[in-house]
This record gives structure tokens, C-alpha cells and sequence, in this order.
């Protein structure tokens, strides 16, 4: 009898559960090991769900939520609201992505009730000062601009744009024109129609007792007892493609390759997570040892993906000479032709599933990793998918998994490629493996 190895997950370590408060769900998980905490205020909120006169505007709502707070006759000013925490040895900053924003709070455990109350201040009782809005506008065009100098950063935007339609095309920064022109009391219309129950939801993990989460949600209080509005529409996305060049005088050619990638919940989404590990992910993948270690055409090379509600993006990125921009195109689709024909060896495979278990499980170390997890699973699946779980499924993927999968994403070659820097002469279509147009 033949006896198939069984990875065997001795404990899935604590478990998230979900409290439902009002209007406003808390996924909580008890971390009784640490000393600290960490909260997170989740909005649906991003780029995708902005018309097109509000482009940029959640990123600049992030901003101006920092500016200055009321509750009652206690205010706020920037810095108050940057030392409350910082003070305590905290953390208080925000991000925002395409499909959400997120607030967050990092604080010693016995500085809970202080985290919370400065949280929920900032996220919800902001009051968009008069005086700090043009400061802050200026601010966030410089962060445009800071993007546009980067070639790295703009190669992934154009790979975006180009792609995708205006759901999910468009910067999440926004334009210089458009946030130029953003009146203060549209920008905090904007907040007001988003930032609404039934489109927030808290994460809290750390050493914090339930009875004193419960407690502390208090500061929450206009959306635990707001009444639910519907739920985020999400536009549907034109999955669009093609080729693109922006000419800048730069010493390097900046290259972005990519196909249609899957939507975060496909059931095929760890085989394509593997597929990338393999080609593209840290230095041991056939990428950096093709591209760089055998070749010296590049010091940079990865492979990417993007996930979303309803689609994705598979891509491929490398910066390299303007004269070996070709080589590297060339490499790229050997490379996918060869995956496409051969697939990936059983042992490889073994491997590559050590090296993504090895990765999650020593995230979970982190809780910034665990908070966006926690995050992830509420946003996307209604759930926290359990840590076992996620093994199980990595474990499953098989070598006929692998080849279908990269068959079926790869079977037209690249959807679209663009290029940031200086393109000799004549030479743009066999750097981009087409007809293209300039700019953006």
C-alpha cells in the first residue's frame, strides 16, 4: 500500500471571530502572547468606485481625515491628532488601494481605549478644515508628481490603464487636474456619501479582552448605530489591452508585460499564486536566474498579481538597457512557451508549496499580515478563510493544475505590454511586440 504524504497542521493558532454590532461587524482575534494591539478601520472605498470628476478623491479623503477632528467641544488639530498615539510609542496611518481604504491604530494594549477613541475621531469626525485643505492639495500633487518621476511606479499605472477600463484603470492618486481643481466641499461630500455603515467594518487583534472590545466600540458609535445603507456597487470592469510608450530621458527602459489575471476568489487563484512563485518570486525563481544571474540583462526582474472583486492581472516587470529591451520581451515569452509545453516538475512543485506555506506561516508572525488577512477575508469571501484551509488548498494544486491554468492565461501571449524611458529609434515594435501608441 502506498502511503501519500499528509501535512498535518497541529493548530491553526487563535481564531478570528466576528462580532456584529449594530451596524458596524467587528472581526476579532484574542493574541493573549502579545503586549500590544492593533485596529483597523476598513471603508469600501477606493479608485474603482469614483466617478470620473472624482478621481483621486479617496486617496485625497485619506489625507484630509488626519487634518482635523471635533467631537462635542474637544477638537483636534494635525498635530494633536499625529502625537495621540505617537506619544503612547503608537502607530496611526492609513493606505488606500483600488476597491478599499484602511485606518489604522497600533498601540501598547494598555493604550486600547486611547487607540480606539483617536481611530474612530479621525475616521469619523473629521471636520475638513478650511485652512489645511489647500495645504494638504498641495501635498497630494506633489505625491502625484513624486509618481510620475518614478518610471517603476508609472510602468505598473500605465500597465493598468491600459488594460483595464475606467473602473479599475484610472490612478489611485488621481490627476494633477483633477485634484487641482477639487473643491473642499466636494471632496467632503464625497466622504460623507462613502463613509457610511454597511461599508465599514473594524479588525482588532492583540492582547485585548472581548468584553473590553465591546466596550470601547463606543467610539464607533455613528456607525453602530447608523442604519446599514446598500452595499458598494461594483461597476463592472473592461478588461481592455493593447501597447503603450512613454518616452522619458532616463537611463533605463522601464518594461511592464501582462495578461488577464484571475478575481481574488477563483478557485484556481493558489495554482496561479504557485505559477508566480515559480517564474518570478525573490531570486531563486527562473526570472531573476534567466533574465539576471545567466544573462546580466537587468538588476531588476518579478513577476506580480493583482486581484480583485471581479477580475485580476497577471504581470511581468524588468528594467533594463534601451537597447536590450527586445532581448528581454523575447526571454519573457520563451520563458511562458516552455511553461505552457512542460508545466512545472512534481518535485518543483513540492518545493514551491514548502516555500508558499513557509511564507504565510511566518506572515502570521506579523499582525499587520494577520489584520490584513482578517481584512481580506471579510472583503472577499464574507469570511476569514482558515489558516488550515489555505494550506490544504496550496497542497492541493497539482502538475495537471499548473499546466491547464498557465495554458489558459498565457494562451494569447501578452494582453499588453508597455515601456517608460528612452526606445531607440524604429526599435519600439520588437521592444513591445507591436503596433503601439505614445503616451498616456
Amino acid at each position: 500500500m502506498v502511503k501519500r504524504n499528509r501535512r498535518v497542521v497541529e493548530n491553526d493558532g487563535p481564531k478570528a471571530i466576528t462580532i456584529q454590532a449594530g451596524s458596524l461587524p467587528v472581526v476579532y482575534e484574542h493574541l493573549d502572547y502579545l503586549r500590544s494591539v492593533i485596529i483597523g478601520a476598513w471603508v469600501q472605498v477606493g479608485s474603482r468606485y469614483e466617478r470620473r470628476k472624482e478621481y483621486g478623491y479617496s486617496h485625497f479623503v485619506e489625507h484630509m481625515l488626519f487634518k482635523g477632528t471635533k467631537k462635542g467641544k474637544i477638537k483636534r488639530n494635525a498635530h494633536d491628532i499625529a502625537a495621540s498615539l505617537e506619544s503612547l510609542g503608537g502607530e496611526l496611518n492609513a493606505f488606500t488601494s483600488r476597491e478599499y481604504s484602511c485606518y489604522y491604530a497600533r498601540a501598547a494594549s494598555r493604550h486600547f481605549s486611547t487607540a480606539m477613541e483617536v481611530l474612530g475621531d479621525v475616521v469619523l469626525r473629521s471636520q475638513f478644515p478650511a485652512h489645511e485643505y489647500e495645504k494638504e492639495k498641495s501635498v497630494v500633487l506633489e505625491e502625484i508628481r513624486m509618481y510620475e518621476d518614478s518610471p517603476e511606479e508609472l510602468s505598473h499605472e500605465l500597465l493598468q490603464s491600459t488594460m483595464f477600463s475606467e473602473a479599475l484603470g484610472h490612478p489611485i492618486v488621481g490627476s494633477a487636474k483633477i485634484i487641482g481643481e477639487a473643491k473642499r466641499k466636494d471632496v467632503l461630500d464625497y466622504y460623507k456619501r462613502m463613509y457610511q455603515p454597511g461599508r465599514m467594518f473594524l479588525t482588532v487583534l492583540g492582547n485585548v479582552p472581548i468584553e473590553e472590545l465591546k466596550a470601547e466600540l463606543k467610539h464607533f458609535a455613528p456607525i453602530v448605530n447608523g442604519k446599514a445603507h446598500r452595499k458598494a456597487r461594483i461597476s463592472k470592469t473592461k478588461v481592455l489591452g493593447g501597447r503603450r510608450l512613454v518616452r522619458k530621458p532616463i537611463e533605463q527602459l522601464h518594461l511592464c508585460f501582462g495578461v488577464k489575471g484571475l478575481p481574488m476568489d477563483h478557485p484556481d487563484r493558489y495554482t496561479l499564486h504557485l505559477i508566480n512563485t515559480y517564474l518570478g518570486a525573490g531570486m531563486s525563481s527562473r526570472l531573476f536566474q534567466e533574465v539576471r544571474e545567466k544573462r546580466g540583462l537587468a538588476y531588476s526582474v518579478y513577476s506580480f498579481i493583482q486581484s480583485f472583486h471581479d477580475t485580476g492581472l497577471w504581470g511581468f516587470y524588468c528594467a533594463t538597457s534601451p537597447n536590450k529591451g527586445e532581448d528581454v520581451r523575447k526571454i519573457l515569452e520563451a520563458e511562458l512557451e516552455i511553461l505552457q509545453k512542460k508545466g512545472i516538475a512534481a518535485k518543483t512543485i513540492k518545493r514551491l508549496k514548502e516555500q508558499m506555506v513557509g511564507g504565510l506561516l511566518l506572515g502570521l508572525e506579523k499582525t499587520s499580515f494577520r489584520m490584513t488577512r482578517l481584512a481580506v477575508g471579510r472583503l472577499f469571501f464574507g469570511n476569514v478563510v482558515p489558516v488550515d484551509q489555505v494550506i490544504a488548498m496550496i497542497d492541493s494544486v497539482t502538475v495537471a493544475d499548473v499546466k491547464r491554468v498557465a495554458r489558459e492565461l498565457l494562451k494569447d501571449g501578452f494582453h499588453t505590454s508597455v515601456a517608460v524611458g528612452r526606445v531607440p529609434e524604429g526599435a519600439e515594435e520588437a521592444i513591445l511586440g507591436g503596433p503601439y501608441k505614445e503616451g498616456r
